[in-house]
C-alpha cells in the first residue's frame, strides 16, 4: 500500500503538508503550528473518527494535557477555516469520543515516497522529544531515512522515445504512411526490418 499524498484539496482549500502551506481560493491562510498539525491529521484520515487520546498523543507527545487543550485547538482551527458559518461543518464533534473530518477530500500530486518521508520525520520528531539515549538514536535513524526518501523523489523522467529509422524526421511536413514491409529477402541490408523503397523501371 502506498503512503498518503502530501497535498490535499477540500472545498476552496489547498493543503500542502510538505511545504506546511494552507491556501483558500489561492490566498495563503496562516495557521498556528499545532493547528496545522491537527488539520493534517484530520484531513489525512478524513471520514474516520479520531479519538481524543489519539490526537493528544500525536500533537503533544511530550506534554501532559487534557481534553480542554484539544477542544481549544479544534475551536481555533474551526475559526481559521470559517467552519460552520452558514455551511455544513468540516470538523464533526463526536460526543465523548473525538473528531471526524467530514469534507470531501481530493489528493493532489500523489507522492508516495515523499509521504513516507514525512511520516518518518514525524516519527523522528516524536522520538527526539523523549530525550533518552535509545530514543535519540532511533530518532537520528528516522531522520536519516526521511532525508534519503526525500532525495529520491521525484523519480527520474522516462527517456523520450526514439524515432524509428524507417520514419525519418520530415520537419513538420506531412508524409504518407510507409508501405507494408516486404519479404526478408527484399529488405535493405543497411536498415534491417525497414521496407525497401520501390524503384521505377527505366
Amino acid at each position: 500500500m502506498g503512503a498518503a499524498p502530501n497535498a490535499w484539496r477540500f472545498g476552496p482549500f489547498d493543503l500542502d503538508v510538505r511545504e506546511r502551506r494552507l491556501a483558500r481560493a489561492g490566498a495563503p491562510l496562516r495557521l498556528a503550528p499545532k493547528a496545522f498539525d491537527l488539520l493534517t491529521l484530520l484531513v489525512e484520515r478524513n471520514g474516520r473518527l479520531l479519538r481524543k487520546r489519539e490526537l493528544i498523543d500525536a500533537l503533544w507527545p511530550d506534554t501532559v494535557v487534557g481534553d480542554a487543550s484539544l477542544a481549544r485547538l479544534v475551536s481555533a482551527l474551526r475559526q481559521a477555516l470559517g467552519d460552520g458559518r452558514g455551511q455544513e461543518r468540516l470538523i464533526e464533534t463526536v460526543s465523548k469520543s473525538g473528531y471526524r473530518f467530514r469534507a470531501a477530500v481530493l489528493p493532489l500530486g500523489p507522492a508516495p515516497r515523499t509521504g513516507l518521508a514525512h511520516e518518518r520525520y514525524l516519527r523522528g520528531r516524536y522520538l527526539w522529544g523523549r530525550r533518552s539515549p535509545q530514543a535519540l538514536e532511533k530518532a537520528v535513524r528516522a531522520f536519516d531515512g526521511a532525508l534519503e526518501l526525500d532525495r529520491a523523489w521525484p523519480p527520474p523522467t522516462p527517456a523520450a522515445p526514439t524515432r524509428s529509422p524507417c520514419w525519418p524526421d520530415t520537419g513538420g511536413r506531412r508524409r504518407r504512411s510507409p508501405r507494408p514491409a516486404r519479404p526478408r529477402s527484399a529488405r535493405s541490408p543497411s536498415t534491417p526490418g525497414c521496407p525497401t523503397p520501390m524503384r521505377r523501371s527505366a
